[in-house]
């Protein structure tokens, strides 16, 4: 039940900073790393 939780956990905060990286790429593209994310994939 743990590891369910921590996976949804880890599932919403990918899908929660994906439009804010996309924001704050659109406005300074050095300020955020919208590569790293796939990386740590």
């Amino acid at each position: 039940m743990y590891v369910r939780n921590l996976g949804s956990l880890l599932l919403f905060h990918e899908i929660a900073t994906q439009p804010t990286a996309a924001r704050n790429d659109s406005s300074d593209s050095h300020a955020t790393t919208p590569h790293g994310n796939d990386i740590k994939r």
